[in-house]
């Protein structure tokens, strides 16, 4: 109440008060006492009961929020912090590399502006700091990304205070941070995903996307910004604490892309008759942190001004603008009828008559992952019946495997891929000949949009080995997320992709034969 009746006296944002007396005698009738005298009572009364409540909650005694003992170590580092940091255990090299880091740090934050109970913070926090990450076997590894932090929110004072207080999250951090350069990365950049790092409550559920407001677009696009990163973020450290299989988090990762797509198009024109159909990694819900995400736009409108382009024009601006923590998420709209050369935005009719009348091979391939994501539910039902259609038309099965062999050694040739992008690539291919060919006999694999579902209900290959591949696949998946996240993340042994290598080679024989 004093805030509202000071800000509304003085018109303006202040929360100072007033030290002329005619000024402070007004502001004391304004809050309803005779003179300043009792004025200055209930303040103190109501400063005291606060300060009572905090101190009861966030007492540093306290069990549950205890900071660590005070350290030997000094901030800003002194010629005596070699020494110490030897003395906890660190070799000389990583010492002097850690000391020197600390040094240039303390020197560029000197020059920061920053306020003298920020500096206290600082100086209670970094000796802290510096004593939890030496507990780890390698501090050098995330000590840099933890100094840049520090950078970072050296002028959030907020920041500092809590890491200092709370001896569990200063522990969390530094964990995390060691565990995971890409994580790492993330906060540095956007230092409010600490609030999100910090609190691991709900880690494992998705909060529904904001709503775009029409009126302030802008605002509407950094908050759903700022969503996307935090269940990314969330989705990470589950990942990296084991706590979920890349398959669960492609599909939730997945869940953030439609969600994402669904609010754009809503907030452009929430009644808006266009439809956004999901290929690749986002249609068979197995999204990476790092995909792009393959969209083609379909409309039934038969009014020739139906300005579908632009709606879809402007989806994939705001999808692509750059904001605060980075894109929502890259569009790429390549796989549309007749590629970069075909319209942005095809009728339903049309594009069911170039699928079944000039589409190649690859584009049918393409559909298996296809799927509805957002916009017009009536086109959903249209174009499953579509691919539904397409995938079953009869197919030789030799001679779809050679001309898929074909593609796949094509794009070996002309792409830069990882070992384990090569590979799952590989097995990829032969799930999808599977669909290709035996859609019609196995109605299963119609709705088999993963490679692990192909797997399992595809017939032609021995039972021994159609389980090698699945099992490929896992392996190959699992390595793949973790060399994204893990800071050092676990390379396969020789032997592991001898095995694997063997599986793929044996079922392209198998196909080709």
């Amino acid at each position: 109440t004093l805030e509202n009746r000071l800000q509304a006296m003085m018109g303006q944002q202040t929360h100072i008060l007033p030290t002329e007396p005619g000024q402070r005698a007004l502001l004391a009738r304004l809050m309803g006492c005779p003179d300043t005298t009792t004025f200055d009572e209930m303040l103190t009364h109501h400063q005291q009961w606060v300060h009572q409540q905090f101190s009861e909650r966030f007492l540093e005694s306290s069990p549950q929020t205890a900071r660590q003992q005070p350290s030997k170590l000094h901030w800003p580092p002194t010629k005596e912090a070699l020494d110490q940091l030897i003395s906890q255990g660190l070799s000389s090299e990583a010492a002097q590399a850690l000391y020197e880091a600390l040094d240039q740090l303390a020197q560029r934050l000197a020059k920061k502006p920053m306020s003298g109970e920020g500096r206290l913070r600082l100086e209670r926090l970094m000796p802290l700091l510096i004593s939890e990450l030496v507990q780890h076997s390698d501090p050098m590894a995330g000590a840099p990304d933890l100094l840049r932090l520090i950078e970072t929110i050296a002028q959030r004072s907020a920041y500092l205070a809590l890491l200092y207080e709370r001896n569990d999250i200063l522990t969390r951090v530094v964990v995390v941070f060691l565990s995971s350069a890409q994580v790492a990365r993330w906060v540095i950049e956007s230092p409010q995903l600490l609030d999100d790092l910090i609190d691991p409550a709900h880690q494992n559920t998705q909060p529904p996307a904001p709503i775009l407001q029409a009126s302030d677009p802008e605002q509407g696009l950094n908050t759903l910004g700022r969503w996307r990163q935090a269940r990314f973020l969330k989705i990470a450290l589950a990942e990296l604490n084991r706590d979920i299989t890349p398959v669960v988090a492609g599909h939730a990762l997945s869940r953030v892309a439609e969600a994402t797509l669904q609010t754009i198009l809503a907030g452009i024109d929430p009644h808006s008759p266009l439809a956004v159909i999901a290929y690749g990694n986002l249609g068979s819900e197995s999204l990476h942190y790092a995909s792009d995400l393959d969209c083609v736009f379909l409309h039934a409108c038969q009014a020739p001004d139906h300005g579908m382009a632009r709606t879809a024009q402007r989806m994939i601006t705001m999808m692509q603008l750059p904001l605060p923590g980075g894109r929502l998420f890259e569009v790429d709209t390549r796989l549309r009828p007749n590629g970069r050369a075909g319209l942005l935005v095809s009728h339903i009719d049309q594009f069911a008559a170039y699928q079944h009348n000039e589409a190649w091979l690859w584009e049918h391939q393409a559909l298996i992952r296809a799927r509805w994501v957002a916009g017009d539910p009536a086109i959903a039902t249209a174009f499953e019946d579509i691919r539904q259609k397409v995938l079953r038309q009869p197919r030789d099965a030799r001679e779809t495997a050679e001309t898929l062999w074909a593609m796949r050694q094509k794009q070996k040739s002309e792409r830069q891929e990882s070992t384990l992008k090569q590979r799952l690539n590989d097995i990829q291919f032969i799930g999808e000949w599977a669909v290709l060919t035996q859609a019609t006999l196995i109605p299963e694999l119609l709705q088999a949009r993963g490679v692990d579902q192909q797997l399992a209900h595809m017939k032609g290959l021995a039972p021994t080995l159609a389980k090698a591949l699945s099992e490929a696949w896992e392996i190959l998946l699992e390595a793949q997320h973790h060399a994204f996240l893990d800071r050092h993340p676990a390379t396969l042994s020789d032997e592991t992709l001898r095995r694997i290598d063997d599986s793929i080679q044996s079922a392209w024989q198998t196909l080709l034969a």
